[in-house]
């Protein structure tokens, strides 16, 4: 924990540093109202790989000890087109296709048939004017497609020279020209865009440690763009180094180049033009380049675990970022309460404060008042106007509209987190029933398994099978984030696992390779395998249904299992729709086992435990030199590259090789590998002072105090021995500590 003299801003807002190493909070931070508050942190217990139904493993090698995301440059991302291209920053220039034109001097006569000479000569006049003047076209008989062949020449001839706009009055409609100013109307002032580029900038974006969601906003509020103009075809983790497509739509190259270069973690590059947007779900996968430090194993047995995990594959769980950061409240108990119907409770697990909270929080504070009061608008008070999370949200949804109205004030939350959580126990399910049919079946197809139809739809089934219900689903949310610019709900606030701060392994919305939902109404077509069907099918094409409304389930015991998870939660298998559209599911379908394509691995030496062990794709770029391998190097690490697809995880690839638990706490104690230990043996004494003797303490007591028989000196003698025994036990407990802080063990106390 920071203690001290240590106070940090947070959220939205830069964070001022005075003299003496204070630091004041940012725009936007939780503040209690009146000043500033120390740093609190207490780590959350967080759940661990059996509570989330991860248990198996395909292989029988041995396992090794690695740390995991020691720092967030031991974990590099590069998005997979649906070309199989993988997203890396070769350039920073502007594309040779994209030449905006030399503004021709216009014609002293009109070249367009809807304007008479006279207007054109008022219109060169009031070019040349230094007055502002406006020429008015009547155009009370155009019709709107006519109106904008108008505005659409008037924008070639003149381009950013003259401001076009359409004025309504009544029954009459003219169109107003005026010469570009400041404060003329922006309406029609863009560039003359290149015919022959497509009006959508697809570019390449590189960032370390933001989230997509924090990046987007940075490039937002450099570009004078909203959030929801960006596109994307995934969201990216913030504890990376990562590098993915986006597109926004006719904005000038250079804006992009130069106008970032504010940001030393971003870095924009490989622009390009098309016609369409990206889409959410447009990707095929993704290619990582994962950092293992102090790795245990020799390269025998390193190379024997890779060649299996190259040959067999691994079980294709939802990692532990699926589930949430926090034990107390994991994402899939409010999936449970949303789809039971039961949004009271539901909302009371979102609104519950947390152990590892601060107490002095505003939102804490909050959420402490509705838990005793169920008072929401009393709640509200508490909150800094600047707060903006999910429980903020909930909380003042609550408070505007009835108190009990939980359905509405739902409906605040981002629609992506409220599906989050319903998936969350999608997930759970399918990762408790995967675990039972591989410990009771083993890896080969049985009768009744299921495979999809279309073989050739096997790698995108949980991407291609979403993306246009996914399209819609990404429109709505960027409503929702021009609200409240963030979503805030545990999102990662650590840099690497040697930080004092807070570290969240949720990834809730931000997983590593999650970009689509688990959520269609067309999921693909599956067959049920027969006797004669076994013999033309492995294990990586088996299939297990997340349940849904419009799924199949296996026609064999498989069936059974699902049956009684669900039932244990009132649950049926056709998992019927709900009233309330938002929470119902039609299911889809993920493969048992994936195979990583293009696994490759070295094993390097290093001296300092933050040495840098992988170049990215734009260090690369800008020519920064190769990590060294120093032979004689103090600690051993191991660098795996490997491609997977989209909604797969890349923590459950390496556990396949480590067969220890991915969990976040886990790799927080092998972190400390490089800590010095106190290596002098423990000395055991044996005190023959009165202190460890019960027959001598007890000569001393009738030495000191006699034998008294009167009751009133008996009575004060005990109040003596009393506080004698209490400075006894104190001085006690201060030599024990003090031997302790040497290094001697003490015999415990006959006292």
């Amino acid at each position: 924990m920071n203690r001290g003299n240590n106070f940090r801003g947070n959220r939205r807002g830069g964070r001022g540093r005075g003299r003496g190493g204070f630091r004041g909070r940012g725009r936007g931070g939780n503040r209690e109202k009146g000043g500033f508050q120390s740093n609190f942190h207490i780590q959350p217990e967080k759940l661990c790989e059996t509570e989330a139904c991860i248990t198996e493993y395909i292989s029988s090698c041995e396992g090794f000890s690695g740390v995991l995301k020691s720092c967030y440059s031991d974990f590099h991302v590069n998005e997979i087109n649906l070309n199989k291209e993988v997203g890396v920053i070769t350039n920073q220039q502007i594309p040779e296709a994209f030449k905006l034109k030399k503004l021709e001097k216009p014609p002293t006569e009109t070249p367009m048939a809807q304007i008479s000479q006279e207007k054109w000569d008022a219109i060169l006049v009031m070019l040349e004017s230094k007055d502002e003047v406006k020429v008015e076209l009547d155009v009370t008989e155009f019709t709107k497609d006519q109106r904008s062949e108008v505005h659409q020449q008037l924008k070639d001839i003149f381009r950013e020279k003259i401001v076009s706009s359409t004025v309504v009055d009544g029954e009459s409609k003219t169109i107003q020209l005026q010469k570009f100013s400041k404060n003329a109307s922006m309406r029609n002032q863009s560039v003359q865009w290149p015919k022959e580029c497509g009006e959508y900038v697809h570019f390449l974006l590189s960032k370390e440690n933001l989230d997509t969601m924090d990046a987007v906003m940075k490039l937002g509020n450099v570009l004078h763009i909203k959030s929801s103009a960006f596109n994307y075809a995934g969201v990216k983790d913030r504890r990376a180094k990562t590098t993915q497509w986006l597109s926004l739509r006719k904005v000038e190259p250079w804006k992009l180049l130069f106008k970032t270069k504010c940001y030393k973690n971003m870095h924009v590059g490989n622009i390009t033009f098309k016609d369409k947007p990206l889409k959410l779900g447009q990707l095929w996968g993704n290619r990582f380049k994962i950092a293992l430090r102090n790795v245990t194993a020799d390269e025998t047995l390193i190379n024997t675990a890779l060649e299996s995990l190259k040959e067999k594959g691994f079980i294709n769980y939802y990692g532990l970022q699926r589930f949430g950061n926090d034990k107390e409240v994991p994402t899939f108990k409010i999936g449970i309460k949303l789809l039971q119907g039961n949004f009271k409770e539901a909302v009371n697990l979102i609104l519950k404060p947390k152990k590892c909270e601060n107490p002095t929080l505003d939102i804490t504070l909050a959420k402490i008042i509705y838990e005793e009061s169920g008072n929401a608008k009393k709640a509200c008070e508490k909150l800094n106007r600047h707060t903006s999370c999910i429980e903020s949200t909930l909380l003042q949804a609550l408070a505007k509209h009835a108190s009990t109205d939980y359905v509405t004030a739902l409906e605040a939350v981002p629609r992506n987190t409220r599906l989050l959580y319903i998936h969350s126990y999608q997930s759970l399910v399918w990762n408790e029933v995967v675990s039972k049919r591989i410990k009771q079946f083993g890896l080969l197809p049985i009768v009744g398994d299921l495979v999809l139809i279309e073989e050739d739809n096997a790698d995108q089934m949980e991407t291609n099978s979403t993306v246009e219900s996914n399209c819609n689903e990404q429109s709505k949310d960027k409503e929702e984030l021009d609200k409240s610019e963030k979503e805030s709900m545990n999102t990662e606030t650590a840099t690497d696992l040697n930080a004092e701060e807070k570290i969240n392994e949720t990834e809730t919305i931000v997983a590593e390779n999650e970009e689509t939902e688990e959520m269609t109404d067309n999921p693909p077509k599956v067959k049920i395998l027969t006797e004669d069907d076994l013999k033309n099918y492995t294990i990586f094409d088996i299939v297990l249904p997340l349940p849904g409304h419009n799924v199949i389930y296996p026609n064999n015991e498989i069936k059974k299992i699902y049956e009684d998870i669900l039932a244990r939660h009132g649950f049926r298998l056709e998992m019927p729709k709900q009233k309330v559209k938002s929470y119902s599911l039609s299911g889809n379908y993920r493969k048992l086992i994936e195979l990583p394509q293009d696994l490759e691995w070295k094993c390097i030496k290093y001296n300092q435990p933050r040495d840098l062990l992988i170049r990215s794709d734009f260090e690369e770029m800008i020519k920064i030199k190769e990590p060294e391998d120093p032979k004689d190097g103090k600690f051993n690490s191991l660098v795996v590259k490997f491609n997977l697809v989209s909604s797969s995880y890349a923590t459950m690839a390496l556990r396949e090789i480590l067969k220890i638990d991915t969990s976040t706490q886990t790799h927080i104690k092998l972190n400390k590998y490089h800590e010095t230990p106190n290596t002098e043996p423990a000395k055991e004494v044996t005190s023959n002072s009165l202190l460890t003797d019960k027959d001598k303490f007890e000569a001393f007591k009738m030495a000191v105090f006699g034998d008294n028989e009167v009751e009133d000196e008996e009575n004060s003698s005990k109040r003596k021995i009393d506080e004698v025994e209490t400075v006894v036990f104190k001085k006690m407990k201060v030599e024990d500590e003090k031997k302790k802080d040497e290094g001697i063990k003490t015999q415990a106390s006959l006292v």
